[in-house]
């Protein structure tokens, strides 16, 4: 009579086990397979073929204020500039959301900007003209959740005599509506004068603006410069 082990079953049990972990992992690599391929496709599709070429518009520093004396009464001082491209987010909700907590505005006031008249389908929104730097590095550090924010160099204006000075110096407003429509290729996040010697000289302190393309991966990683304009 053959010989048989009664510990066999145990055996089988671990085998069994074991194939069902393979088994699961598998299946697992197959769900996030078919979200890759089929669910989330036309996202990185987008990203890939549509956003690997980047346009980021550089606003041009108006000039310099001075009075008879020769003091500064308006200047530029750097900054850090925050956009949003809505095209390249994968959940437009979400990344408001995201804005609203960080704090440059309200989800009501970010939905008005993002859906402002005129604005191309491609062409980047200004969320903020001058962010704080810690809102810099949470925004960096969320970077692969959301490609579609940008933080780029810019400037913010800047009176140096502060309140002594306003009524004459005057200050800042977004373009209108039907100054976009008279000047073709306008960004609308451009700032112009609105009181005061900013909108009596607007022509003479009016910056010129630019333009960068730059290369970026699939999570909005700047790969490199094309070329700059002006």
């Amino acid at each position: 009579m053959p010989y048989v082990r009664d510990d066999l079953t145990p055996f089988r049990r671990r085998a069994l086990v074991l194939v069902l972990v393979i088994a699961a992992g598998l299946g697992a690599l197959e769900l996030r397979f078919l979200d890759l391929q089929i669910l989330s496709g036309a996202y990185w599709h987008r990203l890939a073929e549509n956003n690997r070429l980047r346009r980021v518009p550089l606003p041009g520093p108006r000039g310099r204020i001075y009075d008879a004396r020769g003091r500064v009464l308006a200047d530029n001082r750097p900054s850090y500039r925050l956009l949003l491209y809505p095209a390249e987010a994968r959940n437009l909700g979400e990344t408001v959301l995201f804005l609203a907590r960080l704090g440059v505005g309200t989800a009501a006031e970010l939905n008005a900007r993002i859906r402002a008249p005129g604005r191309q389908p491609m062409a980047p929104v200004l969320i903020s003209p001058s962010l704080r730097w810690e809102d810099v590095t949470r925004i960096r550090a969320r970077q692969t959740d959301h490609p579609e924010l940008v933080v780029v160099d810019g400037f913010r204006r800047w009176y140096p005599q502060g309140p002594l000075t306003a009524h004459a110096v005057g200050h800042l407003r977004l373009v209108s509506r039907k100054e976009l429509r008279a000047q073709s290729g306008l960004d609308p996040d451009t700032l112009v004068g609105a009181t005061g010697i900013e909108a009596l000289a607007e022509k003479e302190l009016a910056g010129v603006p630019g333009q960068r393309r730059v290369v970026v991966s699939a999570v909005g990683r700047v790969l490199g410069i094309v070329d700059e304009t002006p």
